[in-house]
């Protein structure tokens, strides 16, 4: 399965004003559905990364998105997994950073 073979599941967005540096911003408190990546833009001013495990438990999915930029990780997120994102480099004071999980077809 190449990644250009997967479809859109389900799809978050956070305002930018609530992603900053300290604490995650919970994205989704827990997927509904089994994905095999996570597409993600980032239209604010802040690089941002993602995040999964319990509030204050995160573990860090290692791909840091830069402003302006939409790519698709290749991560599998299990039914249950709560998603976080957090900026790195600065607060995020403006745009958005939208979230859509994928899979396979059926």
């Amino acid at each position: 399965m190449k990644l250009d073979d997967l479809l859109p599941l389900e799809s978050f967005s956070v305002a930018g004003t609530d992603v900053d540096v300290g604490a995650y911003f919970e994205v989704d408190a827990s997927v509904a559905a089994r994905s095999n990546a996570i597409a993600i833009e980032n239209t604010t001013d802040s690089v941002v990364k993602l995040a999964v495990g319990a509030a204050a438990s995160e573990v860090d999915i290692p791909e840091y998105v830069a402003p302006g930029v939409a790519k698709i990780i290749n991560r599998a997120l299990l039914p249950g997994q709560r998603l976080s994102v957090r900026a790195v480099n600065a607060n995020a004071t403006e745009g958005f950073v939208v979230v859509t999980y994928m899979a396979a077809p059926a």
